[in-house]
């Protein structure tokens, strides 16, 4: 069974990155497919552990999305155009070594045209790509996974022994954004818990008419304080096209902790009425029943479950049972 490394920008698509993860993971276990968030071990040196996997992995899934080519890092500079930027790098290892390396095509990107890459990377514009659709995404990841060879049974080579001995390391200079080794905040969480659960009922043409009032406050705070045309604003559009699609809740669970949406006072005053008219309807499961949002004066304070974590001015707990 082949090994899938999954190349990503964090501030590009970590969602993205995150559910087909999960994808290929239930599919062919977690020990077959490479993400550095999950597949690095804490303390490890992570551009060895990099290096390791990148000498043995048998194929590479990059994740491209909107302005992928243009990103910029905090002075400015085009990413892609530091020799030492680690998803430039990662590329550059697969594309030596001759193993399949895939675009992905998610957020409705474009393919990036070879002159737009470093001379390094450009034959990646000359592999055949694959689109994935949040509206189809359950599907789209099942036909890529056909079109890839990875459907058989499960015999996974262990990401462990691929962690030989004798890899040189990455260059000393290798960059890479600091939130790239950190897990998504579960700061998204409960909103996007709110979410499926209230267009879920609203699809279902059996839910009170207060709901939907309720929800629709929420997106509208949601609009006001971030843009129609922003990312957390097309991710809700995307997931009410596909409610059931778990790909397209962790994509919206990571645009609303990017966003630090729960941190807006009027965003949290609409959860809470949203939070509240679904327990009074008896919709959702356990997850909805646990949110439980308080608002004091100029300070916001939400509780979910046992376990608490804080976010900015929200207090937040992680349910054990919490999504797979």
């Amino acid at each position: 069974m082949s090994t899938v490394f999954i190349s990503y920008r964090r501030e590009i698509a970590a969602g993205e990155a995150r559910a087909l993860f999960n994808e290929i993971a239930e599919r062919l276990g977690e020990n077959s497919v490479f993400m550095d968030v999950d597949s690095i071990p804490l303390g490890r040196d992570f551009r060895s552990i990099l290096q390791e996997v990148l000498a043995s992995c048998d194929l590479m899934l990059v994740l491209i999305g909107r302005n992928w080519v243009d990103v910029k890092d905090e002075e400015g500079r085009t990413r892609l155009g530091n020799p030492g930027d680690f998803v430039r790098l990662e590329i550059e290892a697969a594309l030596k070594r001759d193993i399949v390396v895939t675009p992905v095509l998610v957020q409705g990107a474009h393919m990036p045209a070879a002159e737009e890459l470093p001379s390094e990377i450009k034959d990646l514009a000359y592999r055949n790509g694959f689109e994935l659709s949040h509206s189809r995404w359950e599907s789209d990841v099942r036909e890529m996974i056909r079109r890839l060879g990875l459907d058989g049974p499960v015999q996974a080579r262990q990401i462990d022994s691929m962690m030989r001995a004798g890899n040189p390391p990455l260059p000393k200079d290798a960059t890479v954004p600091p939130d790239r080794c950190r897990p998504t905040d579960s700061a998204g969480y409960p909103i996007t818990t709110a979410i499926v659960a209230a267009v879920s009922a609203i699809r279902s043409d059996l839910v009170k008419s207060s709901v939907k009032v309720a929800y629709d406050g929420l997106k509208a705070a949601i609009r006001r304080k971030f843009g129609e045309a922003s990312a957390l604003s097309m991710a809700i559009e995307d997931l009410e096209a596909n409610p059931m699609s778990k790909g397209q809740a962790l994509v919206l669970e990571e645009k609303v902790a990017n966003a630090k949406a729960a941190e807006d006072a009027d965003v949290v005053q609409a959860l809470s009425n949203l939070v509240t008219v679904l327990k009074e309807a008896n919709i959702g499961d356990e997850a909805v029943r646990s949110i439980n949002v308080h608002i004091s004066g100029g300070a916001v304070q939400g509780v979910v479950g046992a376990q608490e974590v804080a976010v900015g001015s929200m207090t937040f707990g992680a349910p054990s049972d919490k999504r797979s």
